[in-house]
């Protein structure tokens, strides 16, 4: 009898321990994916940041974004932010001389954030 209840508490100690590893390699990979889903909604809002730049605010591209308050060509642009929905933070732009630059954007609850260069050819993460 002592054996048999032996037997079963090892048993019943090794499916705690199978399913609590089971439960840290699920959280692991949710958040992993969390982590995931983060990087591609800032390499989206670089794509989004790329084509204002090239288009509505092109006349804010030549300019880093410390100066762009002081710009008038930069009225409205909050405005737009807002009714696009922009939920990544701008935490800087610095333009370089060949018509590129470097997009650095931050999720708001600053868990995130990446650096992005902008060129004629596309958008391309800075690592």
């Amino acid at each position: 009898m002592p054996l048999a209840l032996l037997g079963a508490l090892i048993l019943l100690l090794s499916g705690f321990s199978l399913q609590t590893l089971a439960l840290h390699q699920r959280r692991q990979l949710l958040l992993e994916q969390k982590s995931a889903q983060a990087i591609d909604e800032l390499a989206s809002a670089a794509h989004q940041w790329a084509g204002r730049l090239q288009g509505p605010w092109r006349c804010l591209r030549d300019l880093p974004s410390s100066e762009w308050n002081a710009d008038p060509c930069s009225k409205g642009l909050e405005e737009d932010l807002a009714l696009a929905g922009h939920t990544v933070a701008l935490k800087s732009w610095q333009p370089s001389e060949a018509s590129g630059g470097v997009l650095w954007l931050q999720l708001p609850d600053g868990s995130h954030q990446r650096r992005f260069y902008l060129a004629k050819t596309g958008v391309r993460e800075l690592i």
